[in-house]
């Protein structure tokens, strides 16, 4: 990426006045263009100067001036660009999100910019979507039917490739792919979590064996075990190959709305509606922590990337960071949508972190500073989900 070329600290204050010439290149040195550029111009006004692809909302355009990208909305000449520096242009595929809400649709948003790419069209028009996902490569979405049912999609045309029928049209409450993106977990209303065929869209195991309604599944990372929270008031572990139900997981109070692992699978973050999240050992079963703070049911808990963090969002219309390792609350979020969040997940680097909630919004936060940083606004009703590209 070394591709930028200093000037002198005192050419840098005397460029502030004037226009600059700039030059952008490609990470292999071929020269992309050669711009003249304002001191006061930031990274998206050079970028925008670039072509078509810089304006393609399925890319992403980063600059790099040295080894470091040029920070948003920052002034050029604040970051030490000047007269006859050059940077690197490095595409990549742009972060984006989907969203599903209560007025039945499904949307994708670019990340960066805040607007939304692309609905889907609905499987069931006007019955709600409680929770969508995209694969790990990102090229499709699994959406989840309050009234039944579960649909694989295709990104890039909207195209729905697959719809997956619970018998009874049992309301499905949860659908992720699995970490290889063969497989698609779902929970539903009738107590089971099924095993999906991306392939085929065909049912191939079932895991059987809470007492009532499946809340939410999901897949531990090496995708042989899943864990499932209960209305039954527990989490149980699974064989995923076997069927087989490892252990059970038991301590809370009330409804398991959520059940995760860690990101080296040797840990289990549930979350419920007895106000409270808890750390599990995936070996033993055996509870680590209880985190207590949250005044209302805990509908969400995740695990950062590192596993070194815990976010729970709750019915208290509060999101809380927490040290993992120590179960302790080290920020709470305030001044959120009355009626709570209903979901959060980070991303994939752990950068940001992502919240839907019910003033028919989701929400991007910086997960350093805990400052809200875009609003993804276009749903009619409440959002129920939302998630990440990968």
């Amino acid at each position: 990426f070394l591709h930028a070329r200093h000037s002198l600290p005192l050419a840098c204050s005397l460029c502030r006045v004037g226009t600059m010439r700039v030059a952008v290149r490609t990470i292999g040195g071929a020269e992309a263009a050669v711009v003249e550029a304002q001191p006061t111009w930031t990274a998206k006004d050079v970028a925008s100067g670039l072509g078509d692809r810089t304006r393609d909302p399925a890319l992403h355009c980063r600059l790099l001036f040295g080894s470091t990208e040029l920070p948003p909305g920052v002034p050029l000449a604040d970051a030490g660009v000047c007269d006859g520096s050059e940077l690197t242009m490095v595409i990549t595929a742009a972060l984006r999100v989907v969203t599903a809400s209560d007025d039945g649709t499904t949307k994708i948003w670019n990340a960066d910019s805040g607007d939304c790419v692309g609905t889907l069209d609905a499987t069931q028009p006007g019955k709600p979507v409680v929770a969508a996902g995209f694969s790990p490569d990102s090229q499709q979405v699994v959406t989840a039917l309050a009234e039944g049912g579960a649909a694989i999609w295709e990104v890039s045309s909207g195209r729905r490739l697959h719809t997956l029928e619970v018998p009874g049209d049992a309301a499905v409450a949860s659908a992720v792919f699995s970490p290889d993106g063969t497989w698609v977990l779902t929970a539903s209303d009738d107590g089971a979590a099924r095993i999906w065929s991306v392939e085929t869209g065909e049912c191939v195991r079932k895991l059987a064996g809470h007492l009532s309604a499946v809340r939410a599944a999901a897949f531990s990372p090496d995708g042989a075990r899943a864990v499932t929270a209960s209305g039954d008031a527990t989490a149980k572990l699974w064989d995923v190959k076997s069927c087989e139900c490892l252990r059970t997981l038991r301590g809370h109070g009330f409804i398991v709305r959520s059940a995760v692992f860690s990101s080296d699978g040797t840990r289990v973050l549930t979350a419920s509606d007895d106000g409270t999240a808890k750390i599990w050992c995936a070996e033993t079963g055996e509870c680590t922590h209880t985190l207590k703070g949250h005044r209302y049911g805990v509908y969400s808990a995740v695990f950062s990337p590192d596993g070194a963090q815990i976010l729970t969002v709750s019915a208290d219309s509060t999101i809380r960071l927490w040290c993992a390792n120590a179960g302790k609350c080290s920020q709470t979020l305030d001044g959120l949508p009355l009626g709570g969040v209903r979901s959060a997940v980070y991303s994939s680097d752990g950068e940001l972190m992502l919240t839907a909630s019910y003033d028919c919004s989701a929400r991007i936060w910086s997960a350093e500073s805990g400052q809200c940083i875009r609003l993804l606004d276009g749903h009619t009703d409440f959002v129920n989900s939302a998630a990440f590209s990968q």
